[in-house]
């Protein structure tokens, strides 16, 4: 057997039994390692997982992500992104500087650039990264949109999981969403190191808890996870906190054109909004659900000349806009949002329209 099957079969076997003590590996292994364990994984693959998996969970991370939401305007946060196995499909999709990753061992990173990107990409996308095993998700200096830790807290100590949900809080912002996997057991892993390449359990109430006292909601997602894990989404649920909300479409004209499931468990709106006797461009347009939480945020930047046909001069050349949001939040059933659109002050926000749609199991 070669050392990489070896490595391969070892990693299989650890996984298939994932243990909330695992004492022989806690000996063995460093508390999220910046040094590096175990070089003679001999793969940048086999270190991440079984390699046989590596491209089909690269893939459905990728395929969560989107059906949540995330377009290449977003940015994204990659916690313990490895050698990039889902990195090398982000990175592409996402228009330059939106990809942030964190990874304490840089010999992965620079492996995963050089074998599955190449360097020039580097300069097109601008990726960047930082190696401190602390869960600083901050280092960065900004918020993100979507945020993913696939097979993070399957290793994480209870005070390594409460860390990282505190500091992903801090970044997250109204419509931001945390997405990760966890293996769901009867006991909960109650150590206080980190655990690689063993595994650990923590039950569901435990979970939930700890990212509760961090001051979001957690929910399970139905997706398939080749290793039996368990993904769930974290993100606010409180009210809108800025402007005041008029039923009225107040200055504004402006209509909803359509909507459309552009991907599963994606809803798409189309609309225009301007001003009237007013050309001012990049409107904030926010669509909020029946309980005023903000779905997405958007700005009128699409160009309708359809608008500047009928109302002239005076109408702004880009007054189109298009918001997009994952229904993964929301349970089954009916659902009713309004599109709003925000005054120049930022005090108002007027009603241009009801979004309604059926969400199915």
């Amino acid at each position: 057997m070669s050392p990489s099957e070896k490595a391969t079969r070892r990693w299989d076997e650890e996984r298939a039994q994932p243990s909330h003590n695992a004492t022989d590996t806690l000996a063995k292994t460093p508390a999220m390692p910046s040094e590096t364990y175990q070089q003679s994984f001999d793969s940048y693959r086999n270190y991440v997982g079984s390699e046989d998996r590596y491209d089909l969970i690269g893939a459905m991370q990728f395929d969560l992500m989107v059906r949540l939401g995330l377009r290449e305007q977003h940015a994204l946060l990659d916690i313990g992104c490895g050698s990039l196995r889902s990195g090398r499909l982000f990175i592409p999709y996402l228009l330059p500087g939106n990809y942030c990753g964190i990874e304490p061992n840089d010999w992965l990173i620079e492996s995963g650039i050089q074998e599955n990107l190449g360097r020039s990409i580097q300069a097109v996308k601008r990726p960047r990264f930082d190696h401190n095993d602390t869960f600083d998700l901050t280092v960065f200096g900004q918020p993100f949109d979507f945020l993913i830790a696939q097979s993070i807290f399957s290793h994480t100590s209870p005070v390594q999981t409460e860390a990282c949900m505190r500091s992903a809080r801090t970044i997250m912002t109204a419509t931001s969403i945390f997405a990760a996997t966890y293996f769901e057991g009867d006991e909960s892993y109650t150590g206080d190191k980190w655990v690689y390449p063993g595994c650990v359990t923590y039950r569901k109430d435990d979970m939930r808890r700890m990212v509760e006292e961090a001051g979001l909601a957690f929910k399970y997602v139905d997706h398939f996870h080749p290793n039996g894990q368990q993904w769930f989404i974290a993100y606010d649920t409180a009210p809108l906190d800025g402007p005041t909300l008029h039923d009225d479409p107040g200055p504004f004209v402006g209509h909803l054109d359509d909507q459309a499931q552009t991907y599963p468990d994606v809803l798409t709106v189309w609309g225009w909004a301007a001003e009237a006797n007013h050309a001012r461009e990049g409107v904030d347009i926010l669509i909020l659900n029946e309980d005023g939480h903000l779905m997405a945020r958007t700005t009128t930047n699409v160009r309708r000349d359809d608008v500047v046909e009928a109302f002239g001069q005076n109408a702004p050349t880009h007054a189109g806009w298009r918001a997009s949001f994952g229904t993964a939040l929301l349970n089954p059933g009916r659902h009713a949002f309004r599109a709003y659109a925000v005054d120049a002050a930022a005090e108002n926000a007027y009603c241009l329209g009801v979004i309604k749609v059926k969400v199915t199991d």
